[in-house]
């Protein structure tokens, strides 16, 4: 599965991977654990009833013993480097833990998988080396009424109905204190990549990237936010089989000083309450203002749109180990309590059922520098 990190919790979702940023530790396709993309520490009570920003208070318990969600695979039981076998709905350690540092576990052919040698990874960075990148210096959720026009009150996509659609827009208050923190502190660094760029009209690349601060830049470490920081990327950006980005927008344009670029996909992680979930948001729009000419150098007033589905939540709850979930009741709690918290106001699939959550992010953005990949933690 590729994922900037990997699975983990509560969501409500959204980049701290709501927490992207779009991230505790997780296990990347090796089945080795890599730290997550937001690492915030805020951390969020649940009471037994939650007042939405519309002011409706719904009685969570009744709302949770009233849903009906997949059981979790292999009754939950499974460790942080442990997967569940879908066939046999047992545990097993992906290449039974074998794969060399330079080596990713591949699970196309079933568990518990092959090594394979991880493709070259990119030796420079930025557009012909020069190491320039735009780093994320704001992260929040978007306010519903500024949110993008997604979907019609029937939830079709691409219908709209003139207003904002923002189904996270109500877990705001959670957790939009930790997410601006995880940026301002440097616990989440996002950074956006440009492999081409123009300002005329024409399309251009730009590669998203999850990194740290370079810890050897003491400017940086003092202030992350500042313009010409110095950051490192982490492997896990890369698909191990390809070497290519795991989220790249192909067709990113600037007309007028209008900032537009669109993914299928875009990974994210979220902490609350030491836990971390990754999501995966789908059919993703990027937009703001810029009015640099020969190079890329800031971006404000942008903005992120798109939706998360239920399954890709349940699948992040469940890849969890089972302990991580105690608290909250297990893994089928939480996989009901979290529609309850945030209702689907999209159809996925347009089958007629809303069964995703649409999100919005302000995101902006000011010229950084890499100067290579994170160094290996010690032992």
């Amino acid at each position: 599965m590729n994922r900037f990190l990997n699975p983990a919790l509560v969501a409500i979702a959204a980049f701290a991977t709501i927490g992207t940023a779009a991230c505790g530790t997780t296990a990347d396709s090796s089945g080795t654990t890599t730290d997550d993309v937001a690492t915030g520490t805020d951390d969020v009570a649940l009471s037994d009833s939650t007042t939405a920003t519309d002011g409706m208070t719904t009685d969570i318990a009744k709302d949770i013993a009233a849903k009906d969600v997949p059981p979790a695979p292999c009754g939950g039981k499974c460790t942080a480097t442990e997967k569940c076998d879908a066939k046999t709905d047992k545990c097993y350690t992906p290449c039974e833990g074998k794969c060399t540092a330079k080596q990713y576990c591949d699970e196309t052919a079933g568990a518990p998988g092959t090594c394979k040698d991880t493709a070259a990874l990119p030796e420079k960075f930025g557009i012909g080396g020069d190491g320039q990148v735009q780093k994320v210096i704001k992260l929040a959720i978007t306010d519903k009424t500024k949110s993008c026009d997604l979907v019609d009150a029937k939830g079709v996509l691409g219908a709209g109905d003139g207003t904002g659609d923002n189904a996270l827009a109500g877990a705001a208050s959670l957790i939009g204190s930790s997410l601006s923190d995880a940026v301002t502190k440097g616990s989440v660094v996002l950074l956006f990549e440009p492999k081409t760029y123009d300002s005329t009209g024409l399309d251009f690349t730009f590669n998203v990237l999850i990194g740290d601060i370079d810890a050897a830049d003491a400017a940086t470490v003092a202030n992350p936010n500042a313009a010409g920081g110095k950051f490192t990327v982490k492997k896990e950006s890369y698909d191990p089989a390809t070497g290519k980005s795991l989220v790249t927008f192909n067709k990113a344009n600037i007309k007028a000083g209008k900032l537009t670029a669109k993914s299928d996909k875009f990974f994210l992680n979220l902490n609350i309450s030491s836990i971390a979930l990754a999501l995966t948001i789908s059919a993703v729009d990027f937009s703001g203002d810029t009015t640099d000419g020969t190079s890329w150098k800031t971006t404000t007033g942008g903005r992120l749109c798109g939706y998360i589905t239920e399954a890709d939540l349940n699948t992040a709850i469940d890849t969890l180990p089972a302990d991580m979930l105690a608290q909250f009741g297990g893994k089928d709690a939480v996989k009901k309590l979290l529609p309850t918290l945030i209702k689907s106001d999209v159809d996925s699939d347009g089958d007629g059922i809303k069964d995703a959550k649409s999100l919005a992010l302000d995101i902006d953005t000011l010229g950084g520098i890499i100067t290579g990949f994170t160094p290996p933690k010690a032992p």
